[in-house]
């Protein structure tokens, strides 16, 4: 018999004459008396001296103390048959495992988790991957009330005849006493704050299961049976097992089984190996001006390059790795580099200790698939430069990416792509961390680590302070958690910076290193390895490729809302892009120059600078700090040079193609140019000043901002067809005034055209009516309080509260354990245009509503509908003058739809088609979303696209910010949402937005979708024909680019290859089936074509037939051609 022996301060240890029991007896500052807990742990305990174990907290009911359980039940035996340490404490007769809000020394929630767990975890060998908890009656209340406020601590937890909900307790089991009731109204809200059915919301969103059962004749069956429906409505998932029984010991006899057996199904194996990666997270700006960020990231590789050489004696496992997060820090370190570094730099490459990412920057989806695409190109060369394939990609932050990125990926030799999302304001799918196969339209796969937040090594282990304890606990804790989402491996993989010293733009971490040497050297566990990417992808094609679970979807991108806190610059930014795919396109088929090859290559840099996900400083609400100021006009050059340099170069191959030399006497005709897949039949729209005879010269085409695709003033003339990809040269002499066949009228309250009368009321502004007289249907939903194209300012209710934490309440701790803090009930105030004067003004080809209004946050608004009378599509335009605000608030455009429920949505992204819900990722935004160019909506037979050229963020069925809805409802009449404006971020995103902002969209009633048909109306609304002047033409002359002659594909980008020797052609096929594409280059000399990789590289030739070149292409899929 061993003796009894104190422990002395906390606790008194006790080995009883069982010897696999032990008692500790806590004297604790949290409760008024000791509290005594029993411990079993299983048989082969002490033999397995280097093991943890799985373990299992029982909880008794009211009335009874810690050895309840015991007599119920044989502890020992379920100990020794499922190998769980299982840990009885007392709950003191009524302590009810809860923080009494009235009895300082009835403080059991804070004792358990401050004193009791610690004490278990520092006393026994307990996996923190596998802890379980579970109680009866008064215990089955406080197991899953204590689950609900820590649940990154347990796995699963159960409950046995719980009393679930205290109301129901409320005058007996000393309720009233621990609770302080008074007998009022008030009395039931605090009960429901502490009761379990008032809190088990909070595990929702952990994804963890729980297991309860109750008799039918016990007198808690209404609590646990409500309980179950909650948890169905909140889509927690739950095993709830209900039988005969009452509230008795032979109830929970035959139940607690089940449990147990519940639990120890659920126990994994643990993680045995941590991998480590050590990088800097580049943000382009938020924690430096932007220039700054990148010197030092600069200098960080000049860092690393000293750590690897003074760490190259350590032990492999030890020995430190540093991974490039993207390639622009390494292109400008590449260009002052020594040549000694830049061996040293290919010699670490090549041996694995450096490792570089294939993305340009951190981007976000308002990049094209082009944009995309460009973001590869350098990695392209770095590997072309050191001989080492670049197979892995980060994208650390940002929140999602489009999915075409998966064919653009793995056509760049790609195989990994690893996610860090940040939670903050944003949401991931679910498990995390987990590893997928992403998996393409056309049914490619892309390997896809959805990893834990970047820097979580750090967070979790506080290494900074190099004391192995404290990263051995927040090991422990963090693979606890682990352990409650299934993961399947034995491994883990975190990211290192220099947190909390530096989380971004950090450099490396010398000390880490020896930190893991140590922890090794003293053989703690788990192992830790550093890793780049590239090991973690060898070490994810251990796992067996059929094991890895598909994903298939739109990684829909949360963060990308904040593009909409400077609608200006974004507007002026994809305008830039689209003159881009002119310029390439005339390039291609034109004759380039060194300036513009240059200018292309800086277009290329502003454009993909201003998608990088970092907006600016970390205070951007501190509107008079110049720190933020200057990040801003940083950021926004980006735009404006951009612009500019399109201009520029887009006007010098029109020029070119015209033929236009530099200075002419007088106009003789007009150009039109067709960028796009669509045919089209234009009436030109040319400029009285164009017939003035006198000195014209090239300069005048670029000053200030004349350069329009097509001139907004002057008369129209006779209708030209275009074929896609094409272009006429037309003299004045052959073009007439033309008239439309059908007159437009108007009146004091409507317009009516060949295919619409729009009814409005001149008092309010509000457009009550829109009749599609081709289909004899209304299109708007009449009974709705909002027009068509109105105007709504969102923004926090005052009322209950002004600030940014009505909609999201940041918690970094939660944050940690997969959970976000949107408040996904708050509460928004919503107001309309006032004072509204309405005008309607005609040419021969249009009328258009003019509203002008009185607006919140604006100093006015004007808005402009505009009818054609050869067109079915409604122009519209916006333009208000936004007045300086940093309070927190949004700016809509509303389209009410007459639509049957259950409709369906259709957007693109990455220039490809997805279908709202069906089509994205759960756990990715579906909220809102940023289109390539369209959103539409459409019932069975009946439904709308709304073309965003300026403006990319819309929203489907209702204002759904701060929602997180994983699938949004498809009620009757739903609203399709313009989302023009907003300053909800508090960080990073601009705070205000003064100034003129101008904004264009297009509107188009439709059948059912085509996303054909829809694709060719986008490409007409974001890039129309052109309309330039030509100096000298006495006839007609045509060309045309690309001649595809298959229905379904187009090409999303044309473009001359970068060794100027061929051209390149991306082609898509926007339908659902396989398709053999056929097409052909009119007028170019060509000899051969092969399928090639993103970056060009050749990898199938095809066969001509003739000029014919044909391409099987996939479902959605998006190919590049090489033709030369």
């Amino acid at each position: 018999m061993k003796r009894f022996f104190l422990i002395a301060l906390a606790f008194i240890w006790i080995s009883t004459l069982h010897a696999a029991r032990h008692q500790k007896v806590f004297q604790s500052s949290y409760l008024e008396k000791p509290d005594t807990t029993w411990i079993f742990t299983p048989s082969g305990y002490e033999k397995q001296a280097a093991a943890n174990f799985p373990v299992v907290y029982l909880l008794h009911g009211w009335s009874g103390n810690y050895h309840q359980w015991d007599d119920i039940m044989d502890c020992q035996k379920y100990a020794d048959q499922y190998g769980f340490i299982i840990i009885c404490p007392d709950g003191l007769y009524d302590a009810w495992y809860l923080n009494s809000p009235v009895t300082g020394k009835s403080q059991y929630k804070d004792f358990f988790f401050r004193e009791l767990v610690p004490a278990m975890e520092k006393g026994f060998r307990i996996d923190r991957q596998n802890v379980f908890i579970t109680g009866l009656s008064m215990g089955g209340h406080g197991a899953l009330y204590l689950f609900s406020q820590k649940p990154q601590i347990f796995k699963n937890a159960g409950s046995l005849s719980g009393a679930v909900d205290l109301r129901s307790c409320r005058n007996d089991y000393e309720i009233p006493g621990l609770f302080g009731l008074k007998n009022t109204s008030e009395d039931d809200k605090l009960l429901l704050s502490y009761s379990v059915i008032g809190n088990i919301e909070k595990i929702a969103a952990t994804g963890k299961e729980i297991i309860f059962s109750c008799g039918t004749e016990d007198q808690f069956y209404k609590n646990n049976t409500d309980l179950k429906a909650k948890m169905d409505a909140l889509g927690i998932k739950s095993t709830f097992i209900v039988g005969p029984g009452g509230h008795n010991y032979p109830y929970w006899k035959a139940n607690i089984g089940a449990q147990m057996k519940f639990f120890a199904d659920r126990v994994k194996p643990a993680v045995k190996e941590v991998l480590i990666m050590q990088h800097s997270h580049l943000d382009v700006g938020f924690t430096h001006l932007q220039p700054v960020a990148l010197a030092l990231q600069v200098d960080y590789i000049n860092q690393a390059l000293d750590m690897l050489d003074h760490t190259a004696n350590y032990p492999e496992e030890s020995r430190p790795k540093w991974t490039c997060e993207v390639t622009r820090p390494v292109v400008l370190w590449l260009e002052t580099a020594s040549d000694k570094d830049i061996q040293k730099f290919g010699d670490y490459l090549k041996a694995g200790r450096i490792c570089i990412s294939a993305l340009e920057y951190n981007t976000t989806p308002l990049a094209s698939s082009e944009g995309l695409a460009r973001q590869v190109y350098d990695a392209a060369e770095i590997s072309k430069r050191f001989g080492v394939k670049i197979n892995t990609a980060n994208l650390h932050d940002a929140t999602g990416l489009p999915r075409p990125i998966v064919d653009i990926l793995k056509d760049a030799g790609v195989d990994l792509l690893t996610f860090a999302i940040n939670l903050h304001l944003s949401g991931t799918p679910k498990p995390r961390p987990a590893v997928y196969r992403w998996q393409s339209p056309g049914g490619r796969e892309l390997l896809v680590m959805n990893g834990e937040h970047y820097s979580m090594f750090d967070q979790w282990t506080n290494d900074n302070y190099k004391n192995l304890d404290t990263i051995q606990d927040g090991l422990d804790r963090y693979l606890s958690y682990v352990s409650t989402l299934d993961y399947p491996y034995d491994f883990i993989y975190l990211t290192a910076t220099c947190a909390p010293s530096a989380y971004d733009n950090s450099p490396p971490n010398f000390d880490l290193p020896a930190v893991v040497k140590k922890w090794n050297e003293e053989g703690r566990l788990p192992h830790l390895r550093f890793a780049t990417p590239k090991d973690l992808l060898a070490r994810i094609r251990e796992i067996p490729y059929d094991k890895i679970p598909v994903v298939k979807g739109d990684w829909t991108d949360y963060w990308n809302f904040g593009s909409a806190s400077s609608a200006t610059e974004t507007q002026i930014s994809l305008n830039t892009a689209s003159n881009m795919g002119v310029i390439d396109l005339l390039s291609a088929f034109g004759t380039s120059n060194k300036q513009l090859d240059q200018y292309r290559k800086k277009i290329w840099y502003d454009l993909n600078f201003y998608d990088e996900h970092t907006w600016g400083a970390w205070n951007p609400l501190d509107i008079h700090d110049p720190f933020p100021t200057s990040q801003w006009n940083m950021k926004a050059n980006a735009a404006y040079d951009g612009m500019a340099l399109s201009k520029f170069s887009i006007i010098r191959y029109l020029q070119q193609l015209a033929g236009n030399p530099r200075t002419y006497d007088t106009l003789k005709g007009v150009l039109l140019v067709n960028p796009t897949s669509a045919e089209t039949t234009v009436y030109p729209r040319i400029p009285d000043e164009w017939f003035i005879p006198g000195k014209q010269i090239e300069t005048w085409l670029m000053g200030g901002d004349r350069f329009e695709r097509a001139p907004k003033l002057g008369k129209f003339y006779s209708p030209v067809k275009l074929e896609p990809y094409s272009w006429k040269k037309i003299p004045f002499s052959q073009l007439k005034e033309a008239r439309p066949d059908v007159a437009i009228s108007s009146g004091m309250d409507f317009i009516e055209t060949a295919y619409y009368k729009l009814k409005f009321d001149p008092g309010s502004g509000k457009v009550v009516s829109l009749f599609d007289k081709k289909k004899n249907r209304e299109i708007l939903d009449v009974t709705s309080s909002y027009g068509f194209f109105q105007f709504v300012h969102e923004k926090p209710d005052p009322a209950v509260d002004s600030l940014r934490r009505a909609f999201h309440v940041r918690s970094v701790e939660n944050e940690r354990i997969g959970l976000t803090g949107w408040q996904t009930g708050w509460k928004a105030a919503y107001s309309t245009i006032s004072q509204a004067v309405c005008k309607v003004e005609t040419t021969p080809f249009t009328a258009t509503l003019l509203i002008k209004a009185k607006a919140e946050s604006t100093t006015g608004i004007e808005q402009r509908i505009i009818l054609h009378a050869d067109s079915p599509m409604i122009d519209l335009e916006t333009e208000f003058v936004k007045t300086e605000n940093v309070m927190p608030e949004g700016i809509y455009f509303v389209f009410p739809l007459a639509l049957e429920a259950g409709w369906k949505g259709y957007f693109d992204t990455g220039d490809v088609p997805v279908e709202l819900d069906n089509e994205q990722l759960a756990g990715s935004c579906h909220g809102w979303e940023t289109v390539s160019s369209f959103a539409s909506i459409h019932d069975k037979l009946n439904g709308a696209s709304l073309f965003c050229p300026d403006a990319p963020l819309v929203m489907f069925g209702g204002f759904n910010f701060g929602r997180k809805l994983a699938v949004i409802p498809r009620d009757k009449n739903p609203l399709l949402l313009a989302w023009a404006t907003n300053n909800y971020w508090e960080t990073n995103f601009r705070g205000s937005q003064p100034g003129l902002i101008r904004l264009r969209y297009a509107f188009r009633p439709q059948g059912s979708f085509d996303p054909v048909d829809v694709s060719k109306e986008a490409q007409m609304v974001i890039s129309p024909v052109i309309v330039h002047p030509v100096a000298e033409t006495n006839s007609s002359a045509s060309g045309q680019f690309i001649n595809i002659q298959t229905p379904g594909i187009r090409a999303t980008y044309v473009k001359e290859s970068e060794d100027n020797t061929a051209k390149i052609i991306r082609l898509v096929n926007l339908t659902d089936q396989v398709k053999d594409a056929g097409f052909e280059l009119p007028g170019s000399h060509y000899s051969s074509a092969w399928r090639c990789g993103t970056t060009e590289d050749k990898m199938e030739v095809f066969k001509l037939a003739g000029n014919l070149i044909t391409v099987k292409l996939q479902p959605r899929e998006i190919t590049s051609i090489r033709v030369e």
